[in-house]
């Protein structure tokens, strides 16, 4: 009889030969690679006790919170922001309103430079995404199948065709990944156009593919949280995959579970988009960001809204359909739903609220430092928003 000491060996070694022994490829007529999901990490996240009407009290979670003015020229005014990057030195605005561009300041909010909508060269006409390569330090920004290369500082390098046309991108150690619609149908990618997500090297050839479009009476889109962790999910999933630019691989990451208020199989085969947002009977997949430590998800129907922080320690849930008023969250002016991630940071936006609400939020707070309640304090209204950051707790 084996000693336990020896069991426990050769138990050991069977497990090295597992995960040591390649998994099987699978690959298009052409030698595309299909990228498989590997579900070994995924993580299961109980979404179920937050299926009700029930208030939170976000700002006893918050650790900390600063507060970055956009600062206001002719040149610099903003109308409605779509996209945030931030890097160490520059913040970079995607300004989504008619005639606007990027809008590029330094790293504490004074204005650099535009890069103007039009089609002279280095301008932008119809901007789909953007995204910092931090290895060759350029901004890059897509128009449809175009690629445009700025310096930091937004000086015009290059442009570059993509042979084939996506909705988003994120820049990977050694090319790109690609995401498109099910609607962007490009008969060029061949048997490739059956699939949402296209990883090429740097001269845009194909190397993999993954997540098939699977309901085509749905046609439902994926939406992709790609900047800096690689995310994504098809619009009416429970999953979160994460594709991983150091092994070229697709993982499973989350499986959010709320149970019965799922979308079921039999209606994403059914129905379509429009149709299944205007059910108040079920959730779907709104945002979802990241930070070093924490997680946000949304879910939300046709009628409700439902917003959730997660602890990557602990693996312990915070939200609801309401967050608790008080001095950090005025009844206006500070939008406490973070709309995008960077490192550490959640970032929201903070609009100049009525005088009364922005009194209570400079005077009160306890979270800001006094020379951001100085600064809020003396806002214009006719002045950019500025960008809050703010940290949690462990909880």
């Amino acid at each position: 009889m084996y000693s336990k000491s020896v069991l426990t060996y050769l138990l050991l070694i069977l497990f090295v030969a597992c995960k040591s022994t390649p998994q099987k490829k699978t690959r298009l007529p052409d030698g595309t690679e299909v990228l498989g999901v590997v579900d070994a990490e995924v993580e299961k996240v109980d979404l179920n006790p937050f299926l009700k009407k029930s208030e939170y009290d976000l700002s006893s979670y918050i650790k900390e919170a600063k507060l970055i003015p956009l600062e206001t020229t002719e040149a610099s005014l903003l109308g409605r922001i779509s996209d945030v990057i931030m890097t160490s030195t520059h913040i970079y605005i995607r300004d989504n309103s008619k005639g606007h561009g990027i809008f590029i300041f330094d790293n504490k909010g004074k204005y650099i430079t535009q890069i103007k909508k039009g089609q002279g060269p280095g301008e932008l006409l119809r901007v789909s995404d953007m995204a910092f390569d931090n290895s060759n330090q350029e901004l890059l920004v897509s128009q449809r199948n175009l690629m445009s290369y700025y310096s930091p500082n937004g000086k015009f390098v290059r442009n570059s065709k993509i042979p084939f046309y996506f909705a988003e991108f994120d820049i990977t150690k050694d090319g790109y990944i690609f995401y498109k619609h099910d609607s962007q149908s490009d008969p060029s990618l061949g048997e490739s156009d059956s699939y949402n997500i296209i990883i090429t090297n740097k001269q845009c050839k194909i190397k993999q593919v993954g997540m098939p479009s699977t309901y085509k009476k749905c046609r439902f889109y994926t939406k992709s949280y790609m900047q800096e962790n690689g995310y994504l999910s098809h619009r009416f999933s429970d999953t979160i995959f994460q594709y991983r630019h150091l092994d070229n691989m697709l993982y499973s990451k989350y499986i959010l579970d709320f149970s019965s208020k799922k979308v079921s199989d039999n209606l994403l085969a059914k129905l379509s988009p429009r149709d299944l947002m205007k059910q108040d009977d079920y959730y779907f997949l709104g945002d979802f960001l990241e930070t070093s430590k924490h997680s946000f998800f949304s879910l939300l129907s046709h009628r409700k809204k439902l917003y959730l922080f997660r602890d990557k320690k602990t693996k312990k849930v915070i939200g609801g359909t309401k967050v608790m008023r008080n001095n950090l969250f005025p009844r206006a002016g500070v939008a406490y739903r973070p709309m995008f991630a960077s490192g550490d940071y959640f970032i929201t936006i903070y609009t100049l609220p009525h005088p009364k609400f922005r009194e209570s939020f400079v005077d009160h707070s306890t979270i800001f430092s006094e020379e951001d309640k100085l600064i809020a304090k003396s806002m214009k209204m006719e002045e950019n928003p500025a960008l809050i950051l703010y940290t949690l707790k462990e909880f």
